[in-house]
């Protein structure tokens, strides 16, 4: 290579080395590794800067406050939304339960106390026995245990009271007229307590000629022998009695046998006298007027008649007076007793007691009263051993009064109950809950700060 060439390409060298040395100089870049390290301070500090600025961000300042202004905004909306109505509403709960359920029931319990109170008055109780349903109970109980009342014993009916009572003096009389013998008495009782002393022709005759004797001692013993002489119809009235056959209940059937029997006796008796109708006296009158030895043999006719035997026709007229008035008296008991306690219509035949007769009430409301009495029994009644129960038996007044105490003791204490099961433990829930929500809150805010850090770095 020649000499000039040479030269001229070591010049176009230098002249490349002096254009890259100048570029290098107008650009700087010796002074660029300086540069960058001062900017990559100047990087770093501002980076470290937004690390403190995530750190110490709240919702007035900071590099993420409109992020937290937002989290807090929709925690006070939930705050003033929910928790705080809830724990408003909490507050309310205890004074709206008084006013609302407590009271309107404790009133309600109190209306039926006094309700009760009100009844126990009107059987004149007193005190905290009105208040009882059991002592209103004893009450009805002892009255209706009045109105039952009890049998009684004896031809007296001796202790017998109320509708037992008479029940038990109808079974008594129906028992003085039932059978032969039974019967002879009654007949006998007529002529001596009756007749005899106050039918005025017969009366009349023996009291004014009276040979010997007092006159309750005639009666009686004349009674007593007329009474032999009756044997066949009081044993046919006895037996009507004995069939018992009548409608209705015990008490109507006792008073229809009575009646039965007594109008049985006076029939059979009408017939006895009947047969000497045509003028010769009958065998029953022939039978008695031998008894009549009492009257004077010159006691006048009692017919006054001028035809009469005297002593004879005497005696017929008094004995068949004595027997007609015993079929009279016989008749009029029957009467009575259906006038009194039957009410039986003469049509139709075989007619029953009407519903409306004291028979048929007494045999209507004995066994209703009795019922009654023993189911009021029941529903008071104590178990043995204890006077005052802690648990009576099912269906008693004590059971209902323990009933009741245990309502109203359960509403007195329905406010405890509240506050412990209801209030107390909702209370907890809500302290809970704030906390939870709280904790929610610092975890998110925690949260969106280390996002920002994340993205930062």
């Amino acid at each position: 290579m020649d000499t000039s060439l040479k030269k001229d390409l070591f010049d176009v060298k230098k002249k490349i080395k002096e254009g890259i040395q100048k570029v290098i100089k107008d650009l700087g870049v010796e002074k660029l590794d300086g540069f960058v390290r001062d900017n990559l301070e100047s990087l770093k500090s501002k980076i470290q800067n937004l690390d403190k600025q995530v750190a110490t961000s709240n919702v007035d300042s900071g590099i993420v406050s409109g992020q937290l202004k937002e989290l807090k905004s929709k925690k006070d909306e939930l705050d003033k939304e929910h928790i705080n109505r809830i724990t408003e509403a909490s507050g309310e709960l205890e004074p709206n339960f008084t006013q609302h359920i407590k009271t309107p029931l404790a009133l309600k319990v109190k209306e039926v106390y006094q309700a009760i109170g009100t009844l126990g008055e009107k059987f004149q109780l007193g005190g905290d026995q009105k208040d009882k349903l059991e002592k209103i109970f004893d009450k009805i109980k002892d009255k209706v245990g009045e109105i039952k009342g009890t049998p009684g014993t004896s031809w007296d009916n001796k202790d017998g009271s109320g509708l037992e009572g008479i029940k038990s003096k109808v079974e008594n009389y129906f028992e003085a007229f039932n059978g032969k013998y039974k019967f002879e008495g009654i007949a006998k009782g007529w002529i001596e307590k009756t007749i005899l002393p106050h039918n005025g022709l017969v009366s009349d005759r023996i009291k004014n000629n009276i040979i010997y004797g007092s006159t309750e001692n005639i009666n009686q013993e004349m009674a007593s022998k007329m009474k032999e002489h009756l044997d066949e119809e009081a044993n046919a009235a006895g037996e009507v009695v004995q069939a018992k056959i009548g409608f209705g209940g015990d008490i109507a059937k006792s008073i229809q046998a009575v009646k039965a029997g007594c109008e049985a006796f006076a029939n059979f008796l009408d017939n006895k006298l009947k047969e000497g109708k045509s003028g010769n006296v009958s065998q029953i009158v022939n039978d008695v007027k031998g008894l009549l030895t009492y009257i004077k043999h010159d006691a006048k006719c009692i017919c006054y008649c001028g035809h009469c035997s005297g002593d004879e026709c005497t005696k017929n007229s008094v004995a068949a007076v004595i027997l007609g008035s015993l079929t009279a008296v016989s008749r009029q008991v029957g009467n009575e007793l259906n006038s009194v306690f039957l009410n039986i219509p003469d049509k139709p035949l075989n007619a029953g007691p009407s519903p409306g007769s004291i028979a048929a009430i007494l045999d209507h409301i004995t066994p209703i009263a009795k019922k009654l009495d023993g189911e009021l029994q029941a529903a008071t009644k104590t178990p043995p051993g204890q006077p005052f129960p802690t648990t009576p038996d099912a269906g008693t007044a004590q059971a209902v009064d323990k009933k009741l105490e245990a309502v109203r003791d359960e509403v007195i204490g329905l406010v405890g109950k509240f506050n412990s099961q209801v209030k107390q433990p909702l209370h907890t829930a809500l302290s809970q809950l704030e906390s939870a929500v709280n904790n929610f809150n610092t975890e998110a805010q925690a949260q969106i700060k280390q996002a920002a850090n994340t993205a930062i770095h």
